[in-house]
């Protein structure tokens, strides 16, 4: 309701130019349509900043473009024209941070499979050394093996009696021909 009066108020004057700044907010679809009857039946001077495309396409003014680097530009095809410049810039816009998205993800593919390809590389590696280690171990082991048997034939030879290091002794034999004193014949020692 008060935007209506002052509407009324301003009018009422009969100004020159008016300057409306986002007028449309907080007002009903009839109100703006009859902002918009309003504007367009008034014959001074109308600055109008908005965001409404509803607004700034059924007023007829100039466009005035205001970008964000502080330039104003005057598009004097009307509203319409504007819109497809906006769009296709967003279009461009859009397309190009795809691209970019796209190109992001496929260096990341071609980071990963470098990556894989390393480890591939290092698990060969790897895999060839433990490899070679086991080869090189298998022979000592072998022979180690050998030895230990050779070791172990020995040693059962020299406790069978027919090895060099343990000779059994020779059988004991008795002394003959001597009496004893107590005049056994033919006794050894053992008589005593």
């Amino acid at each position: 309701q008060k935007a209506r009066v002052v509407m009324a108020s301003l009018a009422m004057q009969a100004p020159h130019i008016m300057i409306l700044d986002e007028p449309t907010n907080h007002l009903d679809m009839e109100s703006v349509e009859a902002l918009i009857d309003g504007v367009n039946a008034f014959e001074g001077g109308v600055v109008l900043v908005s965001h409404d495309a509803r607004l700034i396409a059924r007023t007829e003014c100039d466009l005035w473009v205001c970008k964000g680097d502080q330039t104003v530009t005057v598009d004097s095809q009307g509203f319409t024209h504007y819109k497809q410049i906006v769009l296709r810039d967003i279009a461009r816009k859009q397309e190009a941070a795809e691209a970019a998205a796209k190109e992001k993800v496929l260096r990341a593919m071609e980071a990963r499979k470098e990556r894989l390809a390393k480890m591939e590389e290092r698990n060969k590696k790897r895999a060839a050394a433990a490899q070679s280690a086991t080869q090189s171990a298998v022979p000592s082991a072998v022979q180690s093996a050998g030895q230990s048997a050779v070791q172990s034939a020995d040693k059962s030879d020299d406790k069978e009696g027919g090895g060099e290091g343990n000779k059994a002794p020779p059988p004991a034999q008795g002394k003959k021909g001597k009496k004893g004193k107590k005049g056994n014949k033919g006794g050894g020692d053992d008589d005593w």
